[in-house]
């Protein structure tokens, strides 16, 4: 089947044709500028190539082309409204840029001097905690300090922070140091023994034996001390809800323990 194939033709020169592309016969129209009724093709203006998505094009496609312009800043037109060109780069990247007074702009290497104004990933400033957000899934700011360093907390969130001192004396048997809210176990990230007078001193969970003790059997000298520090990731915990942080001591023994951790159920 040739090209150009003539389907209809009336006397008056306007001419319905078809174009054999890929063994298939195409209906086109016709535009015929300056032609006669002998030569009715002059000023065909003609768009080739026919191919669904995902097909290798069979001709030459229509392009949708930009002006190329190496540092995407053109000359503006005169009025809104005005047609523009669309500008991409000499590789054929179209140049985006956000509207409004937001510029992305600024691009340096791995440890070279920072130029322009980057686009920064950042959070907000706070020496104090912020506010919280309304519910669970809600953006969120990061939270960092004044110089910059971003504030992590690895403590459980929700839970109650307990801080708590007894002063403890000579001769008690299991006596309380600190008893957490019903329900819930006291997990102890540090712990401080200080004597005001010489004697022995132990700490454990609510049962005194060797697999609840929670310190060396103490001897501390006056004015002595015993101290221990537990993560966050890794606290002192309970064995279970509801029991009790107690002490025993030995004659003469005085002094006070202090203890820093949370509850949890």
């Amino acid at each position: 089947m040739a090209d150009d194939f003539t389907m209809a033709q009336d006397a008056s020169g306007v001419t319905i044709r078809a174009k054999e592309i890929g063994s298939k016969l195409y209906q086109g129209v016709l535009v015929n500028i300056g032609g006669t009724a002998d030569s009715p093709w002059d000023g065909v203006v003609q768009c080739t190539g026919y191919d669904t998505p995902d097909d290798a094009a069979s001709q030459d496609p229509v392009s949708i082309a930009a002006v190329a312009d190496a540092d995407g800043s053109p000359t503006p037109v005169d009025a809104d409204g005005d047609v523009v060109r669309i500008l991409a780069d000499r590789s054929g990247r179209v140049w985006v840029v956000p509207y409004g007074d937001t510029s992305v702009v600024g691009k340096a290497a791995a440890d070279a001097a920072v130029g322009g104004n980057p686009l920064l990933i950042a959070g907000r400033a706070s020496a104090a905690t912020p506010t919280a957000v309304s519910a669970d899934d809600d953006v969120a700011y990061f939270w960092l300090d004044r110089y910059g360093r971003l504030t992590i907390r690895t403590r459980p969130t929700g839970k109650t922070t307990v801080h708590a001192q007894v002063a403890y004396s000579a001769s008690q048997t299991a006596a309380t140091v600190y008893t957490p809210t019903s329900g819930y176990k006291l997990c102890v990230t540090h712990l401080v023994v200080s004597a005001s007078a010489a004697g022995a001193v132990k700490l454990f969970d609510d049962s005194d034996s060797s697999g609840n003790a929670w310190s060396p059997n103490l001897s501390l000298a006056a004015n002595g001390g015993w101290e221990a520090h537990f993560s966050d990731e890794h606290p002192l915990v309970m064995s279970a809800v509801d029991h009790v942080l107690k002490y025993t001591s030995g004659s003469g023994a005085a002094g006070s323990i202090w203890l820093h951790g949370w509850e949890e159920a």
